[in-house]
């Protein structure tokens, strides 16, 4: 991630993100597991790239079916109303880490409530990208 991280940067001129989050587990899932896969990532980078790592800026509020079991549309429509954030974020330049992309209904969730929020910038970063 690191990597393509950077030749993004040199060849695209992506902007250094100020602060970078990963998508949170519901708190029943995080004791299930007892790891958070987007965290795991997502330190090492923000160490890596001096940047700031919140890893309480955004919470999952919702227990909801887990998205690799639905299909499409339903996955869209899953995601609504699940995140908070909890860290103020505005006029900051936002990488948010995920695992696994599949449809994009957590990242698009997550973004717009960045949005919402007034950051100055939103990058999606993901270990794998699914179709």
């Amino acid at each position: 991630m690191l990597l393509n991280y950077l030749r993004y940067r040199r060849h695209y001129l992506w902007r250094k993100p100020d602060t970078i989050v990963a998508v949170p587990l519901h708190p029943k899932r995080y004791r299930q597991r007892g790891f958070n896969q987007s965290d795991l990532l997502a330190r090492p980078l923000a160490r890596w790239l001096a940047c700031t790592y919140w890893p309480d800026a955004l919470r999952c509020n919702q227990i909801r079916v887990a998205q690799h079991t639905l299909g499409r549309a339903q996955r869209q429509s899953n995601q609504k109303h699940v995140y908070d954030i909890c860290a103020d974020l505005r006029d900051r330049h936002v990488a948010l880490v995920d695992d696994v992309v599949t449809t994009g209904a957590t990242a698009r969730e997550i973004v717009e409530l960045l949005q919402l929020q007034r950051v100055a910038s939103v990058q999606v970063w993901c270990l794998c990208r699914t179709l």
